[in-house]
């Protein structure tokens, strides 16, 4: 394979995004670790490997059902948002690119055969993310233009990437898992509002309706708000109820109170790029520094009881 032909399908992947897989999982297991469970590396590599191809299919997915929006998105394509740009640009050719998700698809479903025969709990849940993970993008489903897809995909990633872990560790649910998770599951929903705001000429021009599309600049902006200040309210609530680790949490709240001012000042005026990338920035960085955060609140409590 030629160099940039391996660096294009590189960026196709996206392979940084895959961090915050691994920190959610871990999540899962730390909380599993509190509650007495002794950790099996063996199954909590197994299941990271697992999510990590789930996640890498549905990436992959995304860029080949999403290709028009993606090709109109010219002017408000960053970091986050957009997509990579591999497939308009003709980095890979559309068919490589959907041989490689099909390809992902087929290896996470192994994984999840595999760890379904020991656990089927973890395997029914990554049946479940598996399914929401294709067709979040794939037809016939496209929840992505549904107005669903931004709620599936936060209860994906943000809840049932955690309980994965949780599950590997202890074979059983726990609504608790769900109850800690609830302030990220609100960051990772606003944080995708947060990447469709750039898209979303793009996306109204093909037909794609997503939530920013159906509910338009002031729609999506009060929606933005309203899940910011319940992530906030489930923060202090938790952190009200004793739990050290969603204490650590409360340092995000000045980057919060930003991160809704910053997409209020987006949708007053026409945004340009720079604007556009620090809103689609910050969203990552709220979500992934308050998923670091509670991980390392956890490890603490772990380590204070040593």
């Amino acid at each position: 394979m030629h160099i940039h032909t391996l660096l294009a399908f590189i960026k196709f992947t996206r392979p940084v995004f895959l961090l915050g897989g691994v920190l959610l999982y871990a999540l899962g297991v730390a909380i599993a670790a509190t509650q007495g469970a002794i950790i099996n590396l063996g199954q909590a590599a197994l299941g990271q490997l697992m999510v990590s191809t789930i996640q890498l299919m549905t990436q992959c997915a995304n860029e080949v059902f999403d290709v028009e929006a993606d090709r109109l998105n010219t002017r408000g394509r960053t970091l986050f948002s957009g997509g990579s740009g591999v497939l308009p640009g003709g980095g890979i050719t559309q068919r490589t690119a959907l041989i490689a998700a099909r390809a992902c698809a087929v290896v996470a479903i192994a994984l999840a055969a595999i760890v379904g025969w020991n656990n089927p709990l973890a395997g029914a849940i990554a049946a479940l993310a598996l399914a929401g993970g294709w067709f979040y993008s794939a037809p016939p489903l496209s929840l992505m233009s549904s107005g669903w897809g931004e709620i599936s995909a936060s209860l994906i990633v943000a809840m049932l990437v955690p309980m994965t872990g949780y599950v590997m560790q202890t074979n059983r649910l726990n609504p608790f898992v769900l109850l800690i998770c609830l302030p990220l599951f609100f960051l990772h929903w606003a944080m995708l509002i947060a990447f469709e705001l750039p898209d979303a000429e793009a996306d109204r021009a093909i037909g794609k309706r997503t939530q920013t599309v159906r509910l338009g600049v002031r729609g999506s902006g009060l929606l933005h708000a309203l899940l910011l200040a319940s992530a906030l309210a489930s923060i202090v609530l938790l952190a009200n109820a004793a739990a050290p680790y969603a204490m650590v949490m409360t340092w995000a709240i000045p980057l919060l109170f930003w991160q809704a001012l910053l997409y209020r000042a987006s949708i007053r005026a026409p945004a340009g790029a720079r604007r556009l990338s620090l809103l689609t920035l910050g969203a990552v960085a709220l979500f992934s520094l308050s998923t670091a955060s509670m991980l390392a609140g956890i490890v603490f409590v772990l380590m204070e009881r040593r």
